[in-house]
């Protein structure tokens, strides 16, 4: 969610809502693979059966990124990882809940300077995760496993 001018503080909540109560779906792509996207703009709702998609991780989690804040500085680092925190946790939840029995990780990506960016994939035994979250001392990680 970027906060830009001209948009207010109501509608800036309004563009929360999808990843603070998500909703998902399950598509699968030309040749045969799952994907779990989610929904952030039921009007806008992008095909995927007709897409080839060889590495389905990094496909999910380029669609399933959401901007939580932009320039939020140092000095609001504590409470952007708190809000931050708390809505990958629910968000692991969901997914968990709405998925049983696949495994997921959701990524906190924490840069004061640019953007606060929460993304998820599915944890899959043949492809590496999207972070390695041990080069990356802003990406927090959170997983059902």
């Amino acid at each position: 969610m970027v906060r830009g001018e001209g948009l207010d503080i109501y509608e800036y909540h309004l563009g929360l809502l999808p990843i603070i109560y998500p909703r998902f779906r399950s598509v699968f792509t030309k040749n045969g693979k799952e994907l779990i996207l989610l929904i952030e703009d039921s009007s806008n709702i992008k095909d995927f059966s007709d897409v080839e998609v060889e590495n389905c991780t990094e496909c999910e989690a380029i669609e399933n990124h959401v901007h939580l804040f932009d320039e939020v500085g140092e000095n609001n680092r504590k409470r952007v990882t708190t809000i931050g925190t708390a809505i990958a946790e629910n968000l692991l939840k969901c997914l968990t809940k709405d998925f049983p029995g696949k495994k997921f990780i959701v990524f906190l990506d924490i840069n004061v300077h640019d953007s606060v960016v929460i993304r998820f994939h599915q944890a899959r035994e043949n492809e590496p995760p999207y972070f390695n979250v041990i080069e990356w001392e802003n990406i927090l990680e959170f997983k059902n496993y």
